[in-house]
């Protein structure tokens, strides 16, 4: 009997994960970007050429091998893919309009003030349109600038005068792929941004893991799980990511949610990714809920019931994103013996002599890790220090 096939989109160091399960689980595992270097390709049966963004390509290629489910694991640019092919083919997976939604920022504002959620003040830009001054000014600073289309901070800028927009707009349309960019006010929170992921079973909102986010400057330095927050939050974000999902009609998947609280306890969801989060997430819900997320996803894109098995006995843990403050060639990476021994594990994405820029966006990590801890306070005080306790080496 031959094997069923199984579509990755993508193999990023972070991807390699859900290409394993798929592998051990049984399936012919072909992967597919247009990136060949990528090391998730190794781990699969077959690679293909093509872009993950290119849906007519993919779909071509989904046809020719027959095959019986597509994964775009943590990443934002594949998700409208798989949703486009699973479509067309009538395989397992989410709708292709809900989908397009919670992809495209600009989308998911508009849908957000249609249905009534908090959304911080927009304005959006198309191409090489002039910029509307009036409609500029109404909007507070600071203010952020966004492709509409691209993930891990890529392209994004945070603007503290109206003369800087001009700059900051052309830099979020040379990274965004169908030229369009958003420019937002910033939601003050007196609390850390929430951070996690959830899995979505026929419409319903069935896991839902929320960690404290920790920044520097524009970019992601780690989550720690689980939030301090205390339950009635918890739930109160839960039940108003319901709500979007039986607005939105978005059926199956993983989600990578990012929510603020004002300082009037409003909720604003920032972010609701229709993938997995980047950096090891999945890892990260695991190792605090025993949620194992990758086999969920797998699982339920070749049409198997997925096993949704969690502890509410929370286990503080958190991701460290490691990322360079001046760019130069890898030598190694040198950990505290006080991190060390926390260190559940470690996803090291450079080898030595590799040449590594300074850490601003997704495309600059040198390494995550996965560490555990007895508290949160202990987890924060190194979050805090990261620099003291975690040092690349070049």
């Amino acid at each position: 009997m031959a094997k069923k096939r199984i579509l990755m989109l993508g193999g990023a160091y972070s991807q390699i994960p859900a290409i394993v399960y798929a592998k051990k689980s049984g399936y012919e595992v072909i992967t597919c970007d247009y990136l060949p270097e990528n090391p998730g390709h190794a781990y699969g049966d077959k690679y293909c050429n093509v872009s993950t963004t290119d849906m007519t390509s993919v779909l071509g290629v989904a046809v020719e091998l027959k095959i019986d489910g597509i994964v775009a694991y943590a990443s934002d640019p594949a998700a409208p893919t798989a949703a486009f092919v699973s479509g067309a083919l009538s395989l397992p997976g989410a709708s292709c309009d809900a989908v397009r939604i919670l992809s495209e920022k600009d989308r998911f504002r508009e849908f957000l003030t249609l249905n009534d959620f908090s959304c911080p003040a927009f304005m959006k830009v198309s191409g090489n349109e002039p910029i509307d001054d009036s409609r500029l000014k109404n909007l507070n600073l600071p203010l952020y600038v966004k492709p509409v289309d691209s993930s891990g901070s890529k392209g994004m800028s945070k603007v503290y005068c109206y003369q800087d927009i001009g700059i900051a707009v052309k830099q979020a349309l040379d990274a965004s792929r169908c030229k369009r960019v958003i420019i937002e006010e910033h939601v003050e929170t007196p609390y850390c941004q929430l951070h996690g992921d959830g899995f979505v079973e026929d419409g319903r909102l069935k896991f839902l893991g929320l960690c404290d986010h920790y920044f520097h400057d524009l970019a992601p330095i780690g989550s720690i799980y689980p939030t301090r927050q205390n339950p009635s939050v918890v739930q109160a974000v839960s039940d108003e990511i319901q709500r979007l999902i039986d607005l939105v009609g978005f059926e199956n998947g993983a989600i990578n949610v990012e929510v603020r609280i004002n300082s009037e306890d409003r909720l604003f969801l920032m972010e609701i990714g229709p993938r997995s989060g980047g950096n090891y997430v999945p890892q990260l819900m695991e190792l605090g809920t025993g949620f194992d997320e990758v086999a969920a996803i797998v699982d339920q894109s070749m049409g198997k019931k997925p096993r949704i098995d969690f502890t509410d006995r929370h286990r503080h843990c958190m991701q460290l994103i490691v990322g360079s403050k001046s760019p130069g060639h890898f030598k190694g990476l040198h950990l505290d013996a006080k991190v060390e021994n926390k260190v559940e594990k470690m996803y090291l994405h450079k080898k030595p002599g590799d040449p590594i820029g300074r850490y601003s966006d997704s495309a600059f990590v040198v390494a995550v890790l996965l560490v555990r801890g007895h508290n949160y306070s202990e987890l924060q005080e190194i979050m805090l220090n990261v620099n003291d306790y975690v040092k690349v080496e070049m």
